[in-house]
């Protein structure tokens, strides 16, 4: 074991760490840090929220804005235990904080950075802040934007906004409140008063969410106040930058790789324990004890790894879960996910036991309603690396690799199987199946990571070994195909398209497939960003916004049968800016009164190269011997003396009839006419049939300061552009 413990310390040592350069004084990067039990798909939309907001107020195209995901632990318990501890200003580990900078270390390149927190993200900006301050960056180009914080403060000076209607903070303030005697601070007033809808007033944790209230509710706040920081950061060049990067990343130590190792087995525990309390509501607090006792033993590891908590801090989090007094729906705070959510409070009412006993659990149930039965001496404490000796729990030895698991009968003539996360380390999963007797089909999956380059697409085939043959399938048995998969980046929307094909398995079958696809840019396995089984539609699309823009996007799209055999392909995608609107074309919309007739012309000045089709003046006719009068226009340059130029383009003559009505007069060129920034004459003559002469409408005001109808230097003819 000792030689294993050397091997994993000195390979997790050698592993690669990338370092980018080029850092960008000019630009600004917003880094969007979400809230307890967000999962990653729900922080991209509230990004996308964000950035769409702000473009639309500021029409900042270039500030590029991504997500620095705090990712949830233990179906929410280690969140709800580590922020207990951070408003004491006493996080307990460093782990999400450092897995953040690392995460976003890459994706950052400019040098200006406002760190925007929502809920129990706002203490990391707070953290992140003091980080990047004391490892060598100014404080100039570095801001904090705090939304509902529960914090008691914002780094930095920073501003922030909270709702007097956000019933989660409001709820932190009262436990806040009672913990003052050790220390606990009260969250920042509230400075601003979002109304409720009915549905979040019905909400026990109503007025929160980042997207459905905030943004919502105050969005000209939050754009303006994110517009002001951004306007106040300064960068200034830092020394040898470019070899490290926008900023210094943490190092990935021992302490941190060991808790990277438990969260591995303990999250997919403790999800696995959320997904059976889906399967029966019933099944909630079996499960949520499940939980809590998984939590309570990751947290004690972390201690033994760090050093940095204090007795406050372990008294707070002592009383948050177990408060007897506490109603069973509180929770410490919580943003998205309302099953996980109402776990993670259930179980913030409960007390722990003081030992590790297992403790069997059995809910009475009303008859003929499923029973939750959890195994005896199967909620053991997760291994750790760096001491994986095996704990007697009971006097019965536990193996490492020993996956706790719980029974659910659920009825029915067959086995239901929960979905497993194939890692390459053994991790604890929840085993469900029915009273029922049956034969287990068990199979084994091993699956290769798949690797591309830029701009490249590999295809990797999984294969497990063959299963028994009593359900009469085919051997060998085959993987099923990937059918006309595509990815495809449209730069204008920063939109990533994929679409497939229904796949067939050994068996030719489409029914029993599942296709999942996920983001493995900055890890892997990934974050998974799309899953589906259904089986009723011709083919398959997904839509996934980039976070930001300028760098590679990789992706594996998985299709796996009911045998667990697998197939996977890997895409490389790189994602370009988008480009900034076009420059509004010039125009002068007031008319006033006639400023002259045909034979003149307006001076028009263009600040960006452009195309257009046509010109719009406004006219009536004149009185005269013929019964029409009718006229074009021509598009000369400006010489320096300020007189007609080159010939550029003409349109096609139009006509009105004597007795018309004053309107406008588009004026369509036979092919589009590119003009360069730069002052154009565009000159309205008469003809080319003889006709009567036309008036122009406009004002003798001045109004557009860019040029002048001459021969009147105080007059401008009214007029607009059509683009091409």
């Amino acid at each position: 074991m000792k030689y294993f413990v050397g091997f994993f310390i000195l390979f997790i040592f050698l592993l690669p760490y990338n370092v980018f350069a080029g850092c960008n004084s000019d630009s600004s990067t917003v880094v969007y840090i979400n809230g307890i039990l967000t999962t990653y798909p729900d922080a991209l939309k509230d990004l996308d929220n964000l950035r769409i907001g702000y473009v639309k107020k500021t029409g900042d195209y270039f500030t590029n804005f991504i997500v620095g995901y705090n990712e949830s632990h233990i179906a929410g318990l280690g969140d709800a235990v580590e922020t207990a501890s951070q408003i004491l200003n006493s996080s307990i580990s460093d782990y999400d904080r450092n897995t953040i900078l690392i995460q976003i270390h890459s994706q950052i390149t400019t040098r200006k950075i406002l760190l925007l927190g929502h809920s129990q993200g706002t203490f990391y900006t707070n953290e992140i802040y003091d980080y990047l301050t004391k490892h060598g960056e100014p404080e100039s180009a570095l801001g904090v934007y705090n939304v509902a914080t529960p914090a008691s403060f914002v780094a930095g000076d920073g501003a922030y906004v909270t709702s007097k209607n956000d019933k989660v903070i409001n709820f932190v303030r009262v436990k806040a409140s009672a913990a003052s005697k050790i220390g606990a601070k009260q969250p920042l007033p509230a400075n601003i008063d979002i109304s409720l809808t009915s549905a979040e007033a019905a909400d026990r944790n109503g007025g929160h969410s980042f997207s459905g209230v905030y943004l919502t509710g105050a969005t000209a706040k939050i754009v303006s106040d994110v517009d002001s920081a951004l306007k106040k950061l300064l960068a200034t060049e830092i020394p040898d930058s470019a070899k490290a990067g926008c900023f210094t990343p943490p190092e990935k130590s021992i302490s941190y790789r060991a808790q990277e190792a438990i969260f591995f087995v303990a999250d997919p525990t403790a999800r696995g324990a959320v997904v059976a309390a889906q399967t029966t509501y019933n099944s909630a607090l079996a499960v949520t004890q499940s939980a809590v006792k998984i939590a309570e033993t990751v947290y004690t590891n972390l201690n033994q790894l760090s050093t940095n908590i204090s007795s406050k801090g372990l008294a707070l989090i002592s009383g948050y879960l177990d408060n007897s007094e506490q109603p069973s729906n509180d929770v410490v705070t919580t943003d998205s996910n309302p099953v996980q959510q109402n776990v993670a409070d259930t179980a913030l009412d409960n007390a722990i036991p003081a030992d590790n006993t297992p403790q069997n659990i059995e809910t009475p149930l009303p008859e003929n309603q499923p029973q939750v039965i959890v195994a005896e001496n199967t909620l053991v404490q997760p291994p750790l690396l760096i001491n994986p000796e095996p704990q007697p729990i009971n006097e019965t030895p536990i193996t490492p690799t020993s996956p706790p698991s719980v029974s659910i009968p659920i009825g029915g003539s067959g086995p239901v199987s929960v979905p497993q996360q194939n890692n390459s380390v053994n991790s604890p999963a929840d085993e469900i199946q029915t009273n029922t007797s049956s034969t287990d089909n068990n199979s084994s999956t091993t699956t290769e990571n798949s690797s591309s380059s830029t701009n490249t697409t590999s295809t990797n085939n999984t294969s497990s070994t063959p299963p028994d043959n009593s359900q009469s399938t085919s051997t060998p048995r085959t993987p099923p195909t990937i059918n006309s998969f595509q990815a495809v980046y449209t730069s204008s929307t920063t939109q990533f398209d994929f679409s497939w094909l229904p796949s067939a398995d050994s068996e030719g079958s489409t029914t029993t497939n599942k296709y999942s696809i996920y983001d493995i840019t900055t890890s892997t396995p990934g974050v998974l960003i799309f899953e589906t089984s259904s089986t009723a539609t011709s083919s398959y699309s997904f839509a996934y916004t980039a976070t930001d823009t300028r760098r590679n996007y990789q992706f594996n799209f998985v299709v796996e049968d009911s045998l667990n055999l697998s197939n996977s392909t890997t895409t490389t995608i790189f994602a370009e800016t988008p480009a900034p609107p076009p420059a509004p074309l010039p125009s002068q919309l007031i008319r006033d009164e006639i400023i002259g007739t045909t034979g003149g012309a307006q001076k028009i000045l263009f600040g960006a190269s452009t195309t257009i089709s046509a010109a719009v003046f406004y006219t009536e006719p004149n009185g005269g011997n013929y019964c029409c009068s009718q006229a074009y226009v021509e598009i000369h340059a400006v010489t320096a003396e300020d007189t007609l130029g080159v010939f550029v383009a003409m349109s096609s003559p139009k006509t009105i009839g004597q007795y018309d009505a004053p309107g406008e007069i588009t004026f369509t060129f036979d092919s589009p006419v590119s003009l360069e920034a730069a002052p154009y004459w565009f000159i309205v003559s008469d003809g080319p049939s003889p006709t009567n002469r036309m008036g122009i409408y406009g004002s003798v005001h001045d109004p557009y300061p860019d040029g002048y109808w001459k021969p009147e230097v105080s007059s401008d003819a009214y007029f607009r552009l059509i683009s091409q």
